[in-house]
């Protein structure tokens, strides 16, 4: 009767708790309970619901044992990925000569941060002194709290690169800051993060970096660090293609990437229009370089001398 009491006690303050926080509970019909042989699920809570990656999740299991004989009862929990018990945690539970009465188990679970959303299950099993072990699976709804990022580059001049980065899941990602990391294609020139702030989803911002190639690849790779709806810091790699064989009218080919052509620029009409520049202006001085030499001959066959006084056979005139 004593024992009744406490139990009741207990899944009293247990149901008190989680009138202050999201919890779930299911209940398990239990008719079937009849003899001492019998041991069998009575209901199940945890808490929060639904449970955050990252973060902690509290389990209860109660356990009811029919009859009145008296057994040696063993259960076990065994947890897999995304799921992992407290270090304080035991797995095992024994519990000897039970008479017909409830066993309440508590659990503290710790759920990895790459879980993913939705309903991860956990395996139980129990069993009466020696006997078989009884299989019980248990879902636990598991919230996703990261979001997702995409992009494109925007522009590439000169040895700048502009990206334009969205958030593309539905969740909001805090103190976002985009980094061009170590990588064996490319290398930041000067600063190699910008901070961007939040972005909520369906936003977006473009940054913009400096960078010189160092590899033979046209991919780079940009790293977005945020804090995602549960505080968890996290990172995001997006590796983008810079394109650089398609080039529109107001995008510029940076000389630094030239190699990655495999022979440099190709002519554009930009290139072409300078060439026909320098040779109209060779060809104007070739005009007036040849125009000086033809005066110059022509001179020397044209030029006249200029007389001044008298010719000589007009003063022997005179004199006679």
């Amino acid at each position: 009767m004593k024992s009744k009491f406490i139990l009741s006690m207990m899944v009293l303050l247990m149901s008190s708790s989680f009138a202050f926080a999201a919890t779930f509970e299911e209940d398990f019909d239990i008719t079937a309970v009849t003899d001492s042989s019998s041991l069998q699920i009575e209901s199940l809570k945890y808490e929060p619901y639904p449970a955050n990656p990252g973060e902690y999740v509290d389990l209860w299991i109660l356990i009811n044992k029919g009859g009145s004989g008296s057994s040696d009862v063993t259960f076990e929990l065994t947890p897999e990925y995304p799921y992992s018990l407290d270090s304080n945690e035991d797995a095992v539970r024994e519990f000897r000569s039970v008479y017909g009465e409830s066993i309440l188990l508590e659990y503290k679970i710790r759920i990895d941060e790459n879980a993913v959303e939705g309903a991860n299950k956990i395996d139980f099993k129990y069993k009466l002194d020696s006997g078989s072990w009884i299989m019980k699976e248990f879902d636990i709804e598991v919230s996703d709290a990261q979001t997702q990022f995409d992009g494109v580059i925007q522009e590439i001049e000169g040895s700048s690169i502009s990206l334009a980065l969205a958030n593309t899941g539905k969740n909001v990602a805090n103190s976002v800051i985009v980094k061009i990391p170590k990588q064996d294609n490319f290398q930041a020139i000067g600063t190699s993060g910008q901070m961007v702030g939040n972005l909520d989803n369906g936003d977006y911002t473009i940054v913009g970096f400096d960078v010189k190639d160092i590899g033979d690849e046209n991919t780079i790779m940009f790293q977005i660090d945020y804090t995602d709806s549960i505080d968890e810091r996290r990172s995001v790699i997006l590796e983008l293609s810079l394109n650089l064989d398609a080039r529109s009218s107001t995008t510029e080919i940076p000389s630094e990437f030239a190699s990655k052509r495999g022979g440099g620029v190709p002519p554009t009409s930009s290139t072409t229009s300078w060439m026909n520049y320098v040779w109209a202006g060779l060809g104007f001085i070739l005009l007036i370089i040849l125009f000086k030499k033809r005066k110059s001959i022509k001179g020397m066959f044209s030029k006249k001398k200029k007389v001044t006084g008298k010719p000589d056979w007009m003063k022997n005139s005179n004199k006679n």
